[in-house]
């Protein structure tokens, strides 16, 4: 693969290359460079996302690999490596190793990965991307976008990337036959802004919001130490390992553009000047909270007999998380009102894995394997009444049976797994396997509360004919669960005292969504899945294989949500080798997703069971993913140990239908244009001047086109309720040109 530099790096970088290089290539066995260019023909954040060319011009290419290996004969097992890529580009990493074969060894690494997100946003924040972010002066703030007269002028451009830097350090050593230690620790940093969305107004109507762009300022760490075993019949290895994670920006603060609807507070002004800020105040957020986690892992090995052994993963866990409350409200007199019950979450989560695996074959033909899992995630976070304050909206109410005082829900769940898998050979090439999957998941403060599923396969697979090969395999499951509450999460969010005072008057409980609405991922589903493959060889020439999937998932039929779900998929793969120095496929895979789901349209507050339905209100959206993916190319040794050139196509096809219906409600049709095309040319070659001296080229021209409706032609003030960062569905066409030269010693 050619690896790409830019040029406003490159000269630091060659020039390092060529001054360190020959003082100590004279003991290297194996040593290689690559310097070129490379040229890139247009902007684009998308084509160059993970690889920081993103910009039109031109480039550096380099690479180094330099390697020591002692000879057998000279009495050491010294060895070492460097290696290095991308040294000029954004996502850049570099290797080195040192060691003795048999006894020990040290590395270090450094890497950058980029992320280039969006890079046609903009905002009419000052500061974006930071934790404190205003409206420029004059801002016409008003109940929606529409009226907000000078949005579009204070519009600001605005890029969404990151960039993750990571150093590593591995060691490993070997004190006595077949033991090892060995340990890593690394520290990782991310650096950039992301999106969020920032909320105002809840007590009715629609609320009001914006896209923010956030900071990204993070620390990663993490600590590994291993010790292992490795014997003639068991193999153990125990291991310890801890990570942590730093936010350096707690949350963002920001100013409200919205005047007040008749929903939130006009008068409490920004933050603790009351009236000096018209809009609404300031909102504040928190962001993803500093944390650390420990596990204790134990993985072990047995052979009972011939064919037969046992192993075993064991793990133990815990995570905490006690990073410092943000204040309750940007707001002094609701912070007044709201004490909070304790200065942080003291977030605490026990896990415990244990898997044991037996497999073994009893009998000539039929092997057998055996698994049990158990997964527990036990929360011991503690639970504590806290004052709800409306999105430093509106002042909360302190009385008994006030819906604002809400408790944490510390989720906790335990899953058990049982799955035998067993095959036969029947003979003649053929064989036969079954497998059954049991698994039991039981959840806290969740609508189901125990879950179960099946699994049941059958396997037929034949390797007797020369010129063919080939298998079938059914998968049927069916996951049950016991009763689905609805409104059992918002009930556990709420005080007892206030859902026994609810339950006492006229209205049966507390309900935020449809009583009928069900998450797919809790309810009830039944699941066939059917794949198979076929090779063909029908000469020592030419290959040809057919793969396919087809899966369908049904669900609850009387219920809102996702009632069906199909996925199919197929690929057709042809191989041509006439000889040694020539190399040609094509393939072609067809894709299809589909989806039916139901939702009911209503108006107003809660909406509690046995109240009549419409039926002419209940609607359904049937949505369908069509994708078509070609591919074909040659590989051609024009001449050998010389001259050799590649060649590779590349189409991709997505196009998304989404058709709503209803027999009482009437919908505009939606948009057709939700479409994504790539197609990619490409020509490369090298030509060998002598034996470690090689010029290689590439030619590149790929074409990347995008439609979406949710993203083309929405401005920041298109929808009246949210300002937008007015982003499009990325586009390119670009050709990237490369020349490099490569030399070894």
């Amino acid at each position: 693969m050619t690896m790409l530099y830019p040029l406003r790096r490159a000269s630091l970088y060659l020039t390092g290359i060529a001054v360190c290089l020959c003082p100590i290539l004279t003991s290297a066995q194996n040593a290689e460079v690559e310097i070129g260019t490379v040229y890139i023909s247009e902007d684009s954040f998308k084509f160059g996302e993970y690889t920081g060319l993103k910009e039109e011009g031109a480039y550096a290419i380099g690479n180094l690999h330099i390697e020591k290996v002692s000879a057998y004969d000279d009495g050491t097992t010294e060895y070492w490596e460097l290696l290095g890529k991308n040294l000029g580009l954004d996502s850049l990493s570099v290797f080195g190793e040192y060691g003795q074969q048999g006894k020990f060894q040290v590395s270090i690494e450094y890497g950058q990965s980029p992320r280039n997100n969006i890079s046609d946003a903009s905002t009419p924040y000052l500061g974006a991307g930071t934790s404190d972010q205003t409206l420029p002066s004059g801002f016409v703030g008003a109940t929606n976008t529409r009226g907000m007269s000078n949005l579009v002028a204070s519009l600001n451009p605005l890029e969404i990337k990151t960039e993750r830097n990571k150093t590593e350090i591995g060691l490993s050593w070997i004190p006595m036959t077949n033991w090892e230690i060995s340990g890593h620790y690394s520290h990782e940093t991310k650096e950039g802004t992301g999106t969020l969305g920032s909320i105002f107004g809840t007590n009715g109507g629609n609320p009001r919001g914006s896209i923010l762009a956030i900071p990204a300022n993070y620390n990663f760490d993490e600590f590994e130490l291993k010790i292992g075993q490795t014997g003639r019949k068991s193999q153990f290895q125990l291991s310890y390992h801890m990570s942590s994670f730093e936010n350096d920006d707690a949350g963002v603060t920001w100013d409200n553009p919205y005047d007040d609807p008749g929903n939130w507070c006009v008068s409490c002004g920004r933050g603790d000047s009351p009236g000096e800020f018209s809009q609404g105040g300031r909102g504040r957020i928190g962001l993803d909270p500093d944390n650390k986690a420990h596990q204790i892992n134990f993985n072990g090995g047995y052979n009972l007999a011939r064919a037969t052994r046992i192993t075993a993963n064991v793990s133990y866990g815990w995570m905490e998380q006690d990073d410092t409350f943000l204040p309750s409200s940007t707001v002094a007199a609701f912070r007044d009102v709201q004490n909070l019950p304790r200065e942080n979450l003291a977030g605490e989560i026990k896990t415990l894995y244990a898997n044991v695996t037996f497999s073994a074959r009893p009998v000539k033909n039929l092997n057998i394997r055996a698994r049990v899992t158990y997964d527990d995630r036990d929360n011991q976070t503690p639970r504590d009444i806290y004052l709800w304050v409306h999105n430093d909206s509106n002042l909360p109410s302190t009385a008994d049976d006030s819906t604002d005082l809400r408790l944490n829900r510390p989720y906790s769940m335990e899953k058990s797994k049982f799955k035998l898998d067993a095959g036969y050979r029947l003979g003649m090439g053929n064989k036969l396997s079954f497998g059954f999957e049991y698994e039991e998941v039981d959840r806290d403060f969740s609508e189901v509360a125990n879950m179960d599923e099946q699994t049941f396969s059958v396997k037929l697979s034949n390797t007797s004919l020369d010129y063919a090969d080939g298998w079938i395999k059914y998968n049927r499951s069916s996951r049950e669960g016991s009763d689905y509450v609805t409104n059992q999460q918002f009930l556990d969010g709420h005080d007892p005292a206030v859902v026994a005072h609810i339950a006492a008057t006229d209205f049966p409980g507390l309900y935020e969504n449809d009583p009928l609405l069900i998450k797919f991922m809790m309810a009830d589903r039944e699941r066939d899945l059917v794949s198979a493959a076929v090779n063909l060889y029908p000469s020592d020439l030419v290959s040809f294989s057919i793969t396919g999937t087809y899966r369908n998932d049904d669900y609850e039929k009387k219920q809102v949500g996702l009632h069906q779900s199909k996925n199919s998929n197929i690929t057709f793969d042809v191989a041509y080798n006439p000889e040694n120095d020539f190399d040609a496929y094509a393939f072609v895979t067809f894709e299809d997703f589909e989806s039916s789901q139901m939702g009911y349209r209503r108006r107003g507050g809660p909406f509690p069971p046995g109240v009549a339905r419409s039926p002419g209100s209940f609607w359904t959206i049937d949505s369908t993913d069509d994708v078509v993916t070609f591919g074909a190319g040659i590989k051609w040794v024009v001449v050998e140990d010389k001259f050799n050139v590649e060649i590779d196509y590349l189409s991709s096809d997505a196009q998304t239908e989404i058709e709503p219906n209803s027999s009482g409600l009437t919908f505009l049709p939606f948009p057709d244009d939700i479409t994504t095309e790539l197609s990619s040319i490409s020509l490369s070659g090298e030509y060998a001047f002598r034996e470690n001296m090689r010029l290689r080229f590439r030619y590149l021209y790929e074409k990347y086109e995008t439609k979406d409706f949710a993203l083309d032609n929405v401005t920041s003030n298109t929808l009246a309720n949210i300002i937008l960062p007015g982003n499009s569905s990325p586009n390119y066409g670009v050709k990237l040109i490369a020349l490099s030269y490569i030399f070894g010693f």
